[in-house]
């Protein structure tokens, strides 16, 4: 089971408009991974809202909806019991213990696959509890590692995935809009290639959340991490006029070891 934690600075309606959205992706997630419950969890004192439990009573629907709080009690609640928890950062104010209390009230053995803006990254990365893994499209790259284009361009794989930023961070997972990357884990590193044309414009929350479920299962081997997440990306995306088949999928995507 995967859960998926969202972090914001204030319940304000921009905030609420995001989280719908993100609703809607994991819907489509659904026939794939099953219902993944969300949190909207608030760096902010002066919200106050319901209890976990009084939400989901008066929800009336037959659909998960996302839960709003601002506990740390509500985060240990709600993540229990989970196998993975992908947590989404929005820019939050600088504060490195925000990130590292959270770190440290995962329950082991859960795994957390983080993404966000690149300020929410490097803060994140910042502190000595990491998550386990990062889950990032390419073209983030020049801002996050502060690089040129150029550079970018005449890198190594293994330098960019290497890179100090990324220090003690288990698994590194960097795509383009197409599903062709690269990754870490364990120090090893593959290449990623998808063989479809289907397999274009993938969906970025649909990657983070493969990636968690992959990893929710000890037992997977990075290759089938990988395909997951891949195979996420692309049912999330919003294409209602195509039937979405993951076992076709499975052989259009390689996976490489290179190091």
């Amino acid at each position: 089971m995967i859960v998926f934690v969202n972090l914001s600075q204030k319940n304000t309606e921009a905030t609420r408009q995001k989280v719908t959205a993100k609703q809607k992706i994991i819907e489509r997630l659904e026939p794939t991974l099953g219902t993944i419950p969300m949190l909207e969890f608030i760096d902010d004192d002066t919200v106050t809202s319901d209890s976990l439990f009084e939400q989901q009573f008066y929800n009336q629907s037959e659909k998960s909806v996302p839960l709003y709080s601002n506990e740390l009690a509500d985060y240990r609640l709600f993540i229990e019991g989970s196998d993975s928890v992908v947590m989404s950062s929005d820019l939050l104010q600088e504060n490195q213990m925000f990130y590292q209390t959270l770190f440290q009230n995962k329950i082991s053995p859960q795994r957390i696959v983080f993404s966000g803006t690149t300020p929410a990254i490097k803060m994140a990365l910042a502190g000595d509890e990491k998550p386990y893994a990062l889950c990032l499209k390419k073209d983030r790259l020049p801002e996050l590692l502060s690089l040129s284009e150029e550079t970018l361009i005449n890198s190594m794989p293994s330098e960019l995935l290497t890179d100090p930023l990324f220090e003690d961070v288990p698994m590194v997972f960097i795509y383009d809009i197409n599903g062709n990357g690269y990754v870490i884990h364990h120090e090893e590193i593959f290449q990623v290639l998808c063989n479809d044309e289907t397999i274009k414009q993938v969906n970025h929350e649909g990657m983070v959340c493969g990636l968690a479920a992959g990893l929710s299962n000890e037992d997977n081997s990075t290759e089938e991490i990988i395909k997951q997440a891949i195979i996420c990306s692309v049912a999330a995306r919003d294409c209602e006029d195509i039937v979405f088949d993951e076992h076709f999928f499975v052989d259009k995507i390689t996976v490489v070891k290179l190091a």
